[in-house]
C-alpha cells in the first residue's frame, strides 16, 4: 500500500519530539479544534510519540520506561493505566521502541518532564530499535529506492526484495551483502511500520487505538 497522509517518521507534527509534546492542560491548534455543534475541543489529527527504551523498571506502584526521542534526549514513560503497565511489561526490552498514541507532556514529582500513558489501547512496544525503525522508514520513503541497487547503486535490471518490496538488486550477490551489512532488520522494521506508515494522519475520523 501507499504510505499515509503525514506518515512519516520524520514528520514531527504527527510525530513530536519531547520538546513538541503540548502539556496535558495545553490546547492548540497544532492538534485540536473547536467543535461548534458541542462548543468542545476535540482533536482534527492523530499524533504519536516514539521512544527508544534504555532501561524499564517494574515499580512498587508503576511500570516506567527510560526512553530517549529521536533527538536523544532522555525522559520517563510512565503507565497510570489500570493495571499499572503490567500487560506491557513483558513485551518490552532494552533497545526497543514504545509508541504512544496522543501523548500528552507531565511533569513528574522531580520536576522532570517525560509522558504519562493513560490506557493500555493508546501503546504498543516494537521490536526494534528507533534507528532501525527510522532506517526502514527512510526506506518507505526513499523516491529513488526503485531505481537503484542498494548495493551496487546499478540503475538496470533490478528486481525487489520479496519480503519488504521496498529494496531493490541488480543480483543475488548484491542482495546478499546488503541483507548481512543491515537489510535483514531494516526489511523485518518495514512490516512493523505498516501499521503507521500506511494510515492517514491528518485527518480524523475517530481515535487511533492499538488494541
Amino acid at each position: 500500500m501507499a504510505p499515509g497522509t503525514g506518515s512519516n517518521l520524520r514528520d514531527h507534527d504527527t510525530f513530536p519530539l519531547l520538546s513538541q509534546i503540548e502539556k496535558g492542560d495545553t490546547v492548540s491548534d497544532r492538534y485540536w479544534m473547536l467543535d461548534l455543534s458541542g462548543g468542545m475541543y476535540r482533536p482534527h489529527r492523530h499524533w504519536c510519540f516514539l521512544g527508544e527504551i534504555n532501561n524499564y523498571d517494574n515499580g512498587v506502584f508503576r511500570v516506567m520506561l527510560d526512553v530517549c526521542d529521536m533527538e536523544g534526549r532522555r525522559l520517563p514513560v510512565c503507565f497510570y493505566t489500570q493495571d499499572k503497565g503490567l500487560s506491557i511489561y513483558h513485551s518490552c526490552k532494552e533497545g526497543y521502541t514504545v509508541a504512544v498514541l496522543y501523548p500528552e507532556q507531565f511533569y513528574f514529582r522531580e520536576g522532570i518532564p517525560g509522558v504519562k500513558v493513560k490506557s493500555v489501547k493508546q501503546v504498543k512496544i516494537i521490536p526494534h530499535s528507533l534507528k532501525t525503525l527510522l532506517a526502514a522508514n527512510d526506506l518507505i520513503f526513499s523516491k529513488d529506492a526503485a531505481e537503484k541497487c542498494s548495493g551496487c547503486e546499478k540503475t538496470t535490471a533490478l528486481s525487489r526484495c520479496g519480503r519488504c518490496e521496498k529494496a531493490y538488486y541488480c543480483g543475488e550477490e548484491c542482495q546478499r551483502n546488503a541483507w548481512m551489512a543491515g537489510h535483514k532488520s531494516e526489511c523485518r522494521a518495514v512490516g512493523a511500520l505498516s501499521w503507521f506508515t500506511e494510515k492517514d494522519w491528518e485527518s480524523f475520523d475517530g481515535l487511533f487505538a492499538f488494541q
